[in-house]
């Protein structure tokens, strides 16, 4: 019998090990691989930020920390226009993808939609 390999994630933990954030990577052949057959790089992109390198036999893939505009996409995509409105409202100076009023405007469609407005 074979060994079950799983496809490569990417963890970002704390200090003390905690998981803060946890992705499957889209690796070409992983099931061939085994750990020491990756290496991760660093470097920075053009407005400044982190951009990671995880390095495979067959494969390349390029990460990049979350920011607002990320969080705000997932929000909305699993319709939580609430909670998208608020933190675009509280992070406005740090979106650069999505305006508040688009978002008020989706959430209205949303309510008007659903029958609660």
């Amino acid at each position: 019998g074979g060994m079950i390999v799983r496809r490569p994630e990417l963890r970002v933990v704390t200090k003390t090990n905690e998981d803060l954030s946890s992705d499957s990577l889209p690796v070409r052949g992983y099931e061939r691989c085994r750990v020491k057959d990756y290496w991760l790089s660093m470097t920075t992109g053009p407005r400044d930020e982190a951009l990671y390198y995880i390095v495979s036999p067959k494969d390349v893939v390029v990460a990049r920390p979350r920011d607002w505009d990320d969080h705000v996409t997932w929000l909305i995509k699993h319709q939580l226009y609430e909670e998208a409105l608020q933190a675009a409202e509280g992070n406005q100076n740090r979106l650069r993808n999505h305006k508040i009023y688009e978002i008020r405007e989706n959430y209205l469609n949303h309510l008007v939609e659903t029958g609660e407005f």
